[in-house]
């Protein structure tokens, strides 16, 4: 599954990889760029905040 949250009027792609306990996180962008592998604890946090802080 793929989602995508907005952050600064940036798209941030999510490839949701729960199953592993992680979700990798990267500019859709930015395809080869860096990315961020959270945990699912923390992208929940993540989508909470970028919900409340728009």
């Amino acid at each position: 599954m793929r989602t995508g949250v907005g952050l600064t009027g940036q798209l941030v792609a999510a490839n949701l990889a729960a199953s592993h306990g992680v979700v990798p996180v990267r500019d859709s962008k930015a395809p080869y760029g860096p990315h961020l592998t959270l945990t699912t604890k923390a992208f929940t946090e993540l989508v909470a905040f970028a919900k409340t802080h728009h």
